[in-house]
């Protein structure tokens, strides 16, 4: 009887340790808004784009924009390319942008 009320303690702490995460993993993503999201990509006949030598090859980004409660705006995204060409990169990028107290109206 011992071993199946540990158990049933242990499964109890367990199940409001998970409930504590999920609230905290939905209270991050509620603290922020989706406000654009894009894609963008490079075709060409022939060659690469850019310098020779630095030339980049079949160029594909996506991107998402995100404000936040406080105002200030993130941008992330992934980039695909070949730089050279037949050597794919993956490159995933974020900028930030702080809002002005004249362009919140404060």
């Amino acid at each position: 009887m011992f071993e199946r009320e540990k158990l049933a303690r242990i499964l109890l702490v367990g199940f409001f340790i998970l409930v504590a995460l999920v609230r905290t993993a939905a209270q991050v993503q509620s603290d922020r808004v989706e406000i654009a999201e894009g894609e963008y990509a490079v075709f060409t006949q022939s060659g690469g784009i850019g310098p020779i030598e630095m030339e980049v090859y079949s160029f594909h980004e996506t991107w998402q924009m995100w404000r936040f409660a406080d105002g200030h705006i993130e941008v992330e995204g992934n980039r695909l390319f070949e730089m050279p060409k037949g050597f794919p990169s993956n490159v995933r990028f974020l900028a930030t942008a702080v809002a002005s107290a004249s362009a919140r109206g404060s």
